[in-house]
């Protein structure tokens, strides 16, 4: 119900949530300015609304800029994942963008009130250690796998050259 209708209960169960819709429409497209904004008087602002933090100082355009990193990484990572020649490699180069991707879909979209908010926090943004070294754990995943490919095709283009002079 909160989620439906922040406003009905904007005193009490609706207050963050009302709060970080009036940070992110008072934003607007360029945002107010680092430290400028209003976006500190919305309840955990570093962690589960950071996103609106982001829209009410930088503006909507920087947050479609965020979001363009995460897809990015997500077809990045999808990338990888069709390169690989291990059914394991593959499997976890797509778990692992699928979850950086997931992560930031259920962070982004409770923010700007498309999905109920579950407190996740945003991967490689929010504070919080442990949600920083399990983000940055992922992407070094995701870095080994595609450095196992790298030496698959070096190791595949050295056995062609050796079998061409022969």
């Amino acid at each position: 119900a909160v989620w439906l209708d922040p406003w009905a209960t904007y005193s009490t169960s609706g207050y963050q949530i009302a709060q970080g819709l009036m940070a992110i429409a008072s934003g607007g497209l360029w945002g107010v300015g680092l430290g400028v904004g209003n976006a500190y008087d919305v309840p955990a602002y570093t962690t589960d609304f950071i996103f609106s933090v982001i829209l009410n100082e930088f503006g909507v355009l920087f947050g479609l800029c965020v979001i363009a990193v995460y897809a990015l990484i997500f077809i990045r990572g999808v990338s990888i994942a069709m390169r690989s020649r291990t059914k394991f490699h593959t499997l976890l180069a797509l778990g692992c963008a699928s979850f950086i991707a997931l992560q930031a879909f259920v962070i982004i979209g409770g923010n700007i009130k498309l999905i109920p908010l579950t407190g996740v926090t945003l991967p490689l943004v929010s504070y919080g250690g442990t949600s920083l070294i399990s983000s940055l754990g992922i992407m070094g995943l995701l870095q080994g796998v595609a450095s196992v490919n790298q030496e698959d095709i070096k190791e595949d283009q050295m056995i062609a050259l050796i079998g061409e002079e022969s």
